[in-house]
């Protein structure tokens, strides 16, 4: 992204928000995860989600950002993809025998999307599991003035006290 546009604050994401892996991942044990909470959009453009970080110099390491370009397989209306990109010792991104891809979203209400990342030699499994997230935007409403937003939403349904799980079907 060209570093005027993202100095414009024109309404895209600018910010994560409770960033989370839902329970049963897997993460390789050269790799550490790290949820980046309250991670800004940088100088490039790139809003990073989280990042699996090698323990070894000679691994790669690997960064899951937001992509605000809507991927040719996903649905009209749900703008973005969570990119996955590897990282090389110098903390550049390469591509070198590894596709940058858009993990699924995942059906029902927020950002959750299914990740599996493997290194390229061999096809070694690094992280499987479900991350969501919330989005912070950043708009600018004028030449005087401007507004910073941010939410998060959690949607649950309770029947009887209890806690019905949500696969975005709405209960009979």
């Amino acid at each position: 992204m060209d570093p005027r546009n993202v100095e414009k604050k024109d309404g895209k994401a600018f910010r994560t928000h409770r960033v989370e892996v839902e329970d049963g991942y897997v993460v390789d044990q050269d790799y550490d995860l790290v949820l980046l909470e309250d991670e800004e959009r940088g100088k490039t453009g790139l809003l990073p989600v989280f990042a699996l970080k090698a323990r070894e110099s000679s691994l790669p390491s690997f960064q899951g950002r937001w992509d605000e370009k809507r991927p040719r397989d996903q649905k009209p209306g749900n703008p973005g993809a969570l990119d996955v990109d590897m990282i090389d010792a110098d903390g550049k991104r390469t591509k070198e025998g590894f596709e940058e891809h858009h993990t699924p979203q995942l059906p029902g209400n927020g950002r959750r999307f299914l990740v599996e990342i493997r290194v390229p030699a061999g096809g070694r499994l690094i992280f499987s599991g479900v991350v969501s997230f919330g989005l912070g935007f950043d708009l600018a409403l004028g030449e005087s003035f401007r507004a910073t937003a941010g939410f998060s939403c959690d949607n649950e349904l309770w029947r009887d006290g209890k806690v019905i799980p949500n696969d975005g079907v709405r209960p009979a």
